[in-house]
């Protein structure tokens, strides 16, 4: 992994390479704060990072707990627990308060396949896992120990890798967007969000 300063954006500047000898990284996330880094790997695990000094990267703790590859990981806004998703199929909460000693949360259980993105809306209460199910979750995670299933969006017709929520305040509650794999989504397709009460879920 590397961090770059990017006060001249036409020069970034390398601060750091660090974790070569961990496992192949499949998805990072920062903190809010942006002094710790969650980095999620190809063998499973999840290893939080001190970076307030970023040209000397820290490792916090290692740990596991999923069946497989982890796909995505996502700080929580306020940065007390991070959400995992991988291929057994669940997402996890997990606590990070103490950063040097994490500990499972939630598990999250419902997808019939890969659990491949996530996405928690702005204000941290709501929580959305998509699937190669063809589906996408809606969970209820103000209190993370304790998530709760809200609702299963479904009409993609084929594997669902990622969703957004709509930053915009005025939007309440946000609207999500989701999208496959690899899916170019148009304006047009980006538009169905902007409804205080819809979701856009583009497919085929």
């Amino acid at each position: 992994m590397r961090l770059f300063a990017l006060a001249d954006r036409r020069r970034p500047r390398l601060l750091a390479a660090f974790g070569a000898d961990g496992p192949d990284v499949e998805s990072v996330a920062l903190s809010s704060g942006g002094g710790r880094l969650a980095t999620a790997g190809l063998d499973g695990s999840v290893r939080l990072w001190d970076i307030t000094e970023p040209r000397a990267p820290r490792l916090l703790a290692a740990f596991t707990g999923h069946d497989g590859p982890i796909w995505e990981i996502v700080f929580a806004p306020d940065g007390r627990y991070v959400a995992t998703g991988a291929d057994d199929g669940t997402a996890r909460l997990w606590d990070v308060r103490d950063p040097g000693r994490p500990r499972r949360l939630a598990t999250l259980t419902g997808h019939e396949r890969v659990v491949h993105g996530l996405a928690l809306s702005p204000d941290g209460r709501t929580l959305v896992t998509t699937s190669y199910d063809d589906t996408v979750r809606v969970w209820d995670v103000r209190d993370p120990a304790a998530p709760r299933h809200l609702a299963t969006m479904t009409g993609h017709g084929e594997d669902v890798g990622t969703a957004a929520f709509s930053p915009t305040a005025a939007l309440s509650p946000p609207a999500a967007t989701t999208a496959p794999p690899g899916c170019g989504m148009s304006p047009t397709r980006a538009a169905r969000a902007s409804s205080p009460r819809s979701a856009a879920t583009p497919g085929r």
